[in-house]
């Protein structure tokens, strides 16, 4: 097996944030309609996903 590249690096790193991103957007989801807290936290979730998606994916290809 050949050893990863810096781009193979760049893209599993990236890959691994957006998995966890898209983990909080489903565990907030659960609990958005509980209270107002619960809403904004889960609205914040979207929006750091959002926010982050095409810097964490294109970002592995401009290198």
């Amino acid at each position: 097996m050949k050893k990863p590249t810096s781009i193979h690096k760049s893209i599993l790193k990236s890959e691994a944030k957006i998995q966890r991103l898209h983990h909080l957007i489903s565990s907030t989801f659960a609990k958005r309609d509980d209270n107002r807290q619960s809403y904004e936290s889960w609205q914040n979730a979207c929006t750091n996903f959002h926010q982050s998606y095409s810097t964490l994916v294109f970002r592995s290809f401009s290198r």
